[in-house]
């Protein structure tokens, strides 16, 4: 679950190339397709929401507990995460916070992608 994010090559590219859905890529394509639909728009509000609490938050059981909810298998944290989070003001045990109950699953070259236990 990469952050979401504005209409960037970079947003949604680790979905992209994996086949690996996402909780939330670009906004912007799901109002273009689906703009017209309330319902569907306060979905999309709230997958944004809670994408942003997942990388924000301090809480591991807030986050756990949102991972959960979504069914999300891994966590990825790289540069646009860390940039988004630091915008955010979080500090930086909200990018840490993942190894208090996910997995390690990769870590190198300034990105760490956890895997749900």
């Amino acid at each position: 679950a990469p952050t979401r994010g504005s209409y960037q090559p970079d947003f949604a590219t680790i979905s992209t190339v994996t086949g690996r859905p996402t909780l939330i890529g670009w906004q912007g394509h799901e109002n273009q397709w689906r703009g017209g639909q309330p319902e569907v728009m306060e979905v999309l509000e709230a997958r944004v929401n809670d994408a942003t609490r997942i990388y924000v938050t301090t809480d591991d059981e807030e986050a756990r507990e949102l991972i959960e909810e979504h069914d999300i298998d891994y966590v990825y944290v790289g540069p646009i995460e860390q940039r988004f989070a630091e915008e955010q003001g979080a500090p930086a045990e909200a990018l840490t916070k993942f190894s208090a109950f996910m997995d390690l699953a990769w870590s190198g070259e300034g990105v760490s992608i956890y895997r749900r236990r």
